[in-house]
C-alpha cells in the first residue's frame, strides 16, 4: 500500500517524506528484517478481526544504518463493506526508552549474579525481622523461609543477639557482630554478620543481614593464639634456663675456682722450698696436685669465657703473641 502522507519528523530516520510519498521508498523498506514478518502478521490479524485501532513496538533502520525503536499507533481506515482501505499511523522514537531498559536490565542482570553468586549470605528482612529475599538457594527453599522471622531460624542462644540488633538497625545505625553458624557445607563455622538499613525516600523499609564465613580466618587466628602462647611457655623455659645457667656459672665461679686457687696458692709455695722441706716422692705428688689444680683451673676460664662470648660480655685485648705458645697450650 503507497504512502500518500509523511510528516516532517521521518527527517529523524534520515529521510524525506517526499521520497515515501513518491512511491520511490516503500515504507517496508524503513523496518528491520528481522522485525517485518511479525509487523506484517500482526497487521493482518487485527485487520481480519475488524480491530481498527491497534499499537505496535518494531524496529526502523534509518538511512544511515542506525537502529531505532519506535511505538507505533494505527488506525484502519475501512469503506462501506468494512473493508481497510487506508492506514493512518503514529510513530513514536521509543529508543532512548529502549536503550534505558536495556542498560536496566543489564544492570539487573550484574546485580542479580553478583548477589547469586556471592560466597556471603545476603538476606534481606522487614521491619518485622521476616524474611523477604535470600542468595544462594533453591527456589523451592527459597519460598520455604520467605515472609518467616529470622530469629526463628537461627540458634536460641543467638536469636536474642539478632533481635537486639534488628531493633537498634530500625533507627538507622549499623550493627556488627560475630558468632556461631553453619555453613554451606552443612558443618559448623564462625561468622561475622553485618546489618544495614534500607532505606526509600528517607525511610527505613527494612533490613539487609550480610554474613561472610570466617571459619578459616577464626581458625588461623586461635592458631595464631596457640603459637603465641607456646612462644610464651618457650621464652619462659628459656629466662629459666638463662637463670640456671647464670646460677651454674656463679657455682663455677666461686664455689670451685676460689678453692681451686687457694690449692694452686699452697702447692705454689710448698714447691717454692719457702721454709717447707719435702721428700722426693712427697714433691712430685705435689707437683702433680698443683699442675692438676691449674689444668682445672684453666678449664673453668676457659668455660666462663665462652660463656662471656656467648652473651656478648668478652672483652678483647690485641697485644703481640708467640705462635709457640698457643701450641704449647
Amino acid at each position: 500500500m503507497p504512502v500518500e502522507y509523511a510528516s516532517r519528523s521521518l527527517t529523524r530516520f534520515g529521510y524525506e517524506p517526499e521520497e515515501l510519498t513518491s512511491g520511490a521508498t516503500p515504507y517496508s523498506i524503513l523496518i528491520h528484517p528481522d522485525d517485518m514478518a511479525r509487523v506484517t502478521e500482526d497487521m493482518a490479524r487485527y485487520t481480519a478481526a475488524g480491530q481498527d485501532s491497534f499499537d505496535q513496538e518494531y524496529r526502523i533502520v534509518g538511512k544511515d544504518g542506525r537502529v531505532y525503536w519506535v511505538y507505533a499507533l494505527t488506525q484502519a481506515i475501512r469503506d462501506a463493506q468494512g473493508n481497510a482501505t487506508h492506514y493512518y499511523g503514529y510513530v513514536l522514537d521509543v529508543t532512548r526508552l529502549h536503550e534505558e531498559e536495556e542498560a536496566r536490565s543489564i544492570l539487573q542482570a550484574r546485580y542479580t549474579s553478583l548477589v547469586e553468586n556471592n560466597d556471603d549470605y545476603i538476606t534481606v528482612v522487614d521491619l518485622q525481622g521476616n524474611i523477604q529475599f535470600v542468595n544462594r538457594v533453591a527456589p523451592e527453599v527459597a519460598a520455604m523461609f520467605y515472609g518467616k522471622p529470622l530469629a526463628a531460624l537461627v540458634p536460641t542462644e543467638q536469636a536474642q543477639v539478632l533481635n537486639d540488633a534488628l531493633q537498634k538497625v530500625k533507627h538507622g545505625e549499623v550493627m556488627t557482630y560475630t558468632g556461631p553458624g553453619q555453613r554451606r557445607n552443612g558443618q559448623d563455622g564462625f561468622f561475622a554478620t553485618r546489618i544495614m538499613p534500607i532505606e526509600r525516600n528517607g525511610e527505613i523499609v527494612g533490613m539487609t543481614i550480610l554474613s561472610t564465613d570466617i571459619t578459616e580466618l577464626d581458625e588461623a587466628r586461635k592458631e595464631r593464639e596457640k603459637l603465641i602462647a607456646d612462644l610464651r611457655v618457650a621464652n619462659r623455659m628459656a629466662q629459666e634456663n638463662a637463670r640456671l645457667k647464670s646460677e651454674f656459672l656463679s657455682t663455677m665461679s666461686h664455689e670451685l675456682r676460689t678453692p681451686l686457687n687457694a690449692i694452686e696458692g699452697f702447692t705454689s709455695i710448698m714447691l717454692s722450698d719457702m721454709g717447707i722441706e719435702l721428700s722426693s716422692s712427697a714433691y712430685r705428688m705435689v707437683e702433680r696436685v698443683s699442675a692438676n689444680s691449674k689444668r682445672l683451673l684453666n678449664l673453668i676460664n676457659d668455660f666462663l669465657d665462652l660463656s662471656r662470648i656467648e652473651s656478648g660480655r668478652m672483652e678483647l685485648v690485641h697485644t703481640a703473641l708467640q705462635p709457640s705458645l698457643l701450641a704449647e697450650r
